[in-house]
């Protein structure tokens, strides 16, 4: 699918759209080639958001590389609260999103094959923790001993430390690294991006430490989502998925990921 077809395909689409009465795509600007993704707000590195709702970070990068740079669509990054993100794709406000895939998500998102990017969940301590030690548990009660902290509203979280005796509920990803700094709690579940993108930030990395833990492996593939109903989602797709891999071929999309790691 080259650029020139897409642009007139919409072109025309929305000249139908317009005669029959019916939406063609999210919004008035949509109706150009503008393809509205929506992402999180507070998600840093992977994406967050500007007073404006623009959006910046990893996954924004990655796709833009893809979608901007090798395919020559436009494309319109936007970053809010992380329900009214999700709901407006399903209205029809907005365009795409980059998730996880799941069944309810199905029901309105055609998804590209291969992931923009994939979190590993990894174990961040401090220096009150042995690294054997915890390396060597082998379920959440061996580490009844040791502080956890995770974020409100983490249902995955939650699900984890349901029966934990010493757990600190915190509103954000900063606030959980600055009290693992300081010794507040001993243990976060965080992705690895993550974490050591706030070991950077705040310049923890000789105190704060992570490893994998074998009873506990979760990996996350986010995948790009479009609307079901957004004009070309197959073959947009398809050129996606195409040049999603060539990306990663080259190198590029290494230099990308890197770029928030250090």
């Amino acid at each position: 699918m080259q650029r020139r077809r897409f642009i007139q395909g919409v072109a025309a689409s929305s000249i139908v759209g317009s005669v029959v009465g019916m939406p063609v795509l999210a919004n008035a600007e949509s109706k150009s080639d503008t393809l509205i993704i929506n992402y999180y707000n507070n998600w840093q590195p992977i994406s967050y958001a500007s007073e404006s709702s623009v959006a910046s970070g990893m996954l924004i990068d990655i796709l833009d590389a893809v979608l901007k740079d090798r395919m020559g669509l436009k494309i319109r990054h936007r970053g809010l609260p992380w329900e009214r993100a999700q709901r407006e794709v399903q209205q029809g406000k907005a365009d795409a999103l980059c998730v996880v895939r799941n069944e309810a998500r199905d029901a309105y998102l055609k998804f590209a094959s291969i992931p923009s990017f994939e979190l590993k969940v990894v174990f961040f301590f401090n220096e009150r923790v042995d690294k054997a030690t915890l390396q060597a548990a082998t379920s959440m009660h061996d580490l009844h001993a040791f502080s956890f902290g995770e974020l409100v509203g983490n249902r995955w979280g939650q699900d984890k430390l349901k029966d934990h005796p010493k757990v600190a509920w915190v509103a954000d990803q900063q606030s959980l690294f600055e009290m693992l700094s300081r010794g507040r709690i001993d243990i976060a579940m965080v992705p690895n991006v993550i974490g050591r993108y706030y070991q950077s930030r705040l310049s923890i990395k000789d105190s704060i430490d992570y490893c994998s833990v074998p009873f506990v492996q979760r990996e996350t593939r986010m995948q790009l989502g479009i609307n079901r109903n957004f004009p070309y989602v197959d073959e947009i797709l398809k050129e996606f998925d195409e040049e999603m891999a060539k990306l990663i071929a080259s190198g590029e999309y290494d230099k990308i990921v890197q770029r928030y790691y250090t």
